[in-house]
């Protein structure tokens, strides 16, 4: 393996090509070490997010083998992103297997920063909240903008907050 390649789309999928001769056939693995860096790299990402409330709809139950079988199908389908951050592509193809969750949770996740910014309170953050959880089907920005709590400028500094974790920037 090249070593330039390392921490890139293409050096994990050269690590998960490794990863699927270990679970056909042990004997025909050539590189251990790719199967373990691939494992290891996988399980970093994962603990890093779930230690950080990851948005995803991840069950708790889910086993690593299917994560692992989970980020390499995703390589597979995508290789011309595997010029990218491995980190990134990992979050990539558990985002899209199990897909952030919506409403309340990404809600309450909104207005812990919106606090965090100074341009709310808790307590207006959980009128907003009770504004969902009684139907209000509208976007938490949407609520706390029709309620005066927040700007649209505020709304966009967070906005860029979360473009700030978009691409390759892990």
């Amino acid at each position: 393996m090249k070593e330039r390649n390392f921490g890139t789309g293409e050096w994990l999928h050269e690590c998960w090509l490794e990863e699927q001769k270990a679970n056909v056939n042990v004997s025909r693995v050539t590189q251990w070490q790719n199967v373990g860096l691939y494992e290891g790299f996988i399980t970093g990402v994962v603990s890093g997010l779930r230690l950080h409330q990851s948005p995803f709809s991840m069950p708790e139950n889910v086993t690593n083998g299917e994560i692992f079988k989970a980020v390499g199908k995703y390589l597979d389908r995508h290789t011309n992103d595997w010029g990218k951050s491995a980190a990134v592509l990992v979050v990539k193809a558990l985002s899209a297997t199990w897909p952030p969750r919506a409403g309340i949770v990404m809600a309450e996740r909104i207005g812990e920063r919106l606090v965090r910014m100074g341009v709310m309170n808790p307590e207006q953050v959980e009128r907003v909240l009770a504004a969902q959880r009684a139907g209000d089907s509208r976007m938490f920005g949407q609520i706390a903008l029709a309620l005066g709590f927040v700007e649209d400028n505020s709304l966009r500094r967070y906005a860029d907050y979360l473009d700030a974790f978009k691409g390759d920037r892990f």
